[in-house]
């Protein structure tokens, strides 16, 4: 049986404000300024003409797609069509209204749908678990239209349970025929002492039958990537789950996700200090191609060992009773653009930052049916 774990940064659309932003300021003022003058209702003379100006300079008239679309009537319905926008400055009432509306996910590439495939098609996980789905019809598609194109068996069940952010950050879990999932459990409901939720995006549990009649349940979270107070909250919040899982008899249990810091670090602490979990980039059959050239000879604070120097974020943990299972694992990064000091091997066909798979590796771990 193979378990693998990949926040996937969306399938087909992501939202602009999770992508890294390489505009120069000048660029992000216009944008702003431009937005605010199509808000006001009426506009003058002056108005019009900075509308023009701004265009130019953001080079919309250089571009046959943009950021924006128009919105029309059709047989009694609004669609969305991209592309080029008439030059009609006035709206007409508003049963007629035509305008601009901004859209506010990107598109992710062709290349990058395909990489994110080649990564999870290479583990070939009996049990696939992904943070940041966009929903259950996207995540139907991909398995069907694009992982369907590799030499893996199907995905017999899939199932997304949308958390808290609503940018497209759902939790999606995919099973191999004779895997089945009996239960899907959201912890998103859990309160800190000022009535915020704990988790932002969700921890999620799930309760899983494998072809041997065998239970195994499953803890996937994300942490707060920005607030390192939260992030330990969640850390001790998920030990105590685990800790309430046990008490209640469950035994076979993986925690897994995104966690955003190091496993050293204090806001960790709480989960690996209380918690019988380990690491499974840390089990002697990890398995993980090194950097290459210099970057093999040396050991960055973060890494996952030496010669792998990507800062780790990303973990599957397994417990005690797993233990004895775990026959290995491992870590595929080649869907990974290359930081500028290290360097380590990518798919062939990956010639640029925006076709990657995604900025986090894929982790999986394989265990004995014994």
């Amino acid at each position: 049986m193979k378990i693998a774990s990949f926040n996937i940064q969306n399938l087909f659309h992501r939202d602009k404000s999770l992508l890294v932003k390489f505009m120069g300021k000048n660029i992000t003022d216009w944008t702003e300024e431009l937005d605010h003058l199509m808000k006001h209702g009426e506009k003058g003379p002056n108005d019009y003409d900075r509308i023009r100006e701004l265009s130019f300079l953001l080079g919309f008239e250089r571009n046959i797609t943009q950021n924006f679309g128009v919105l029309r009537r059709r047989n009694g319905e609004l669609y969305l069509k991209q592309g080029s926008v008439l030059h009609q400055p006035k709206a007409a009432e508003h049963t007629l209204w035509q305008g601009w509306m901004p859209i506010h996910t990107t598109p992710i590439s062709k290349k990058a749908v395909q990489h994110k495939a080649m990564v999870i098609a290479q583990a070939n996980p009996d049990i696939l678990l992904l943070q940041e789905v966009e929903d259950k019809a996207s995540l139907n598609i991909f398995l069907k239209d694009h992982l369907s194109q590799h030499d893996i068996l199907p995905y017999a069940q899939c199932q997304v349970l949308e958390g808290y952010d609503s940018r497209g950050l759902a939790f999606g879990v995919a099973l191999k025929e004779g895997y089945r999932l009996e239960g899907v459990k959201s912890y998103g409901h859990f309160l800190d002492r000022t009535g915020r939720p704990i988790f932002q995006r969700d921890c999620q549990e799930y309760r899983i039958l494998t072809p041997r009649n065998e239970w195994l349940t499953i803890l996937c979270v994300q942490f707060s990537n920005t607030n390192p107070k939260r992030r330990k909250l969640q850390s001790q919040t998920v030990a105590n789950i685990y800790g309430e899982l046990r008490s209640s008899g469950y035994e076979r249990i993986v925690v897994c996700g995104t966690f955003y810091e190091p496993s050293f670090s204090d806001g960790l602490r709480p989960l690996f200090s209380t918690a019988d979990l380990k690491d499974i980039s840390k089990h002697q059959g990890f398995k993980v191609t090194m950097d290459t050239k210099e970057g093999a000879n040396y050991y960055r604070l973060g890494a996952y060992r030496k010669g792998v120097n990507l800062k780790q974020r990303d973990y599957l943990l397994y417990n005690e009773p797993l233990a004895k299972h775990v026959m290995g694992g491992g870590m595929n990064r080649r869907g990974i653009w290359p930081s500028r000091s290290s360097k380590w091997p990518i798919f062939s066909s990956l010639k640029r930052r925006s076709d990657a798979a995604s900025e986090h590796p894929l982790l999986w771990m394989e265990l004995s049916p014994a």
